[in-house]
């Protein structure tokens, strides 16, 4: 395949990672296999940075493939997170959907079964440079994963790109999926940046409101689960319950508001299920505003003996249960409320979650909220 892609010099460095300058042929080198991947039809699994993942991610939507994908940094909080959501074993391991897995960093070799470290060490996102067919030097690696794994998947959940991105990033790697010959499909730019959305109104998902809604409970019916939506979920739910014979359950989630926090996805919690929703509500006209896919909790939520969670501060992403990584986590639910600090515990039988801030009745009312929405208990 002959490099699509035109050089861009102006734009070198432009793209950073924590700061860190990081070079534009590896950005392309990443779209452009994730464009292989998905020309061929192949489901894609990426684990390792939340960067990689978004790329080869939008490599594979632009050729028309909806690869499913878990992003991950510890193999301990994936291997838990799949107990969480009720898989006896992980849940790569599970069905057979995912055909190839790009990986960036290396997990321990008894979470992915026969693999060594060093299979992975070379897929370090920072040394992926060939542009257009994947390299030499990956293909033989892809070939082991996909032999080893005989296909895997995470259990089918499809999201919009979640690119962590300042403006200048955001224009970076919209020019990238223009150039592959797509459009992206959608700019979650992170509010923290404050960035401006001159970007949104070109690359929004292209699919209606409807059919956003229709595939989250086709989701939900193929795994065996109910949806449960927030209690702001758009009418066009309903109907669209009503067509596949299910009716809709409402979750009381706007009482406290679960976006607030500045990236990723509301992941909740409540008698019905698992729920997952884009966090968009800052801007409600966008096309993936309020979409929500649900997963089903086959056994009751065991926490570990303490997990905690600093709200203005960075996240303890081994330690908060369902914060399942930087980009998909719920954070106890408070997100950046006047610098309160969250803790969930469990204490027999019940997960007890403590809020603790400058305002003793405040933190009260935060506890209180936040437990009611998890199901534990406030002390």
């Amino acid at each position: 395949m002959k490099n699509p892609l035109r050089p861009r010099p102006p734009l070198q460095n432009k793209f950073r990672v924590n700061g860190v300058p990081v070079d534009w042929e590896p950005i392309r080198g990443l779209t452009s296999i994730g464009a292989s991947l998905g020309s061929k039809g192949s489901k894609v699994l990426v684990t390792g940075s939340r960067v990689t993942a978004d790329l080869v991610v939008a490599g594979s939507l632009v050729a028309g493939s909806y690869p499913f994908y878990w992003n991950v940094d510890s193999p301990e909080l994936a291997s838990f997170t799949c107990k969480l959501m009720g898989f006896d074993s992980c849940a790569f391991c599970s069905s057979n959907s995912v055909d190839v897995m790009v990986g960036g960093k290396a997990p321990v070799p008894s979470f992915f079964g026969s693999l060594k470290e060093a299979d992975l060490s070379s897929l370090d996102w920072r040394e992926v440079s060939q542009v257009g067919e994947i390299s030499a030097d990956l293909k033989p690696y892809l070939d082991a994963f996909r032999d080893a794994f005989q296909g895997i998947t995470l259990m089918g959940i499809e999201k919009s790109i979640l690119v962590e991105a300042n403006n200048d990033q955001t224009k970076l790697i919209a020019e990238a999926f223009e150039e592959l010959g797509g459009r992206m499909p959608a700019v979650l730019i992170k509010s923290s940046y404050k960035a401006d959305l001159t970007y949104r109104d070109r690359y929004v998902w292209p699919f209606s409101e409807e059919d956003l809604w229709s595939r989250a409970v086709s989701l939900a019916l193929q795994l065996g689960g109910k949806l449960a939506v927030p209690l702001d979920a758009p009418s066009v739910l309903e109907e669209v319950m009503d067509r596949n014979g299910k009716k809709l359950v409402r979750v009381g989630i706007t009482e406290y508001d679960l976006s607030s926090s500045d990236d990723g996805f509301d992941i909740g919690v409540s008698s019905h299920g698992y729920w997952v929703r884009p966090k968009l509500h800052r801007w409600k006209d966008a096309a993936v505003a309020s979409v929500a896919y649900a997963i089903p909790m086959k056994h009751p939520i065991s926490l570990p003996p303490s997990y905690s969670v600093e709200v203005n501060g960075t996240p303890n992403m081994a330690a908060l249960g369902w914060t399942l990584h930087e980009g998909w986590g719920w954070k106890a639910g408070v997100g950046d409320v006047d610098g309160h600090r969250v803790t969930v515990v469990q204490e027999v039988g019940k997960v007890i979650v403590r809020a603790e801030g400058r305002d003793v009745a405040q933190a009260r009312e935060i506890d209180e909220k936040v437990a009611k929405i998890i199901g534990g208990h406030s002390p």
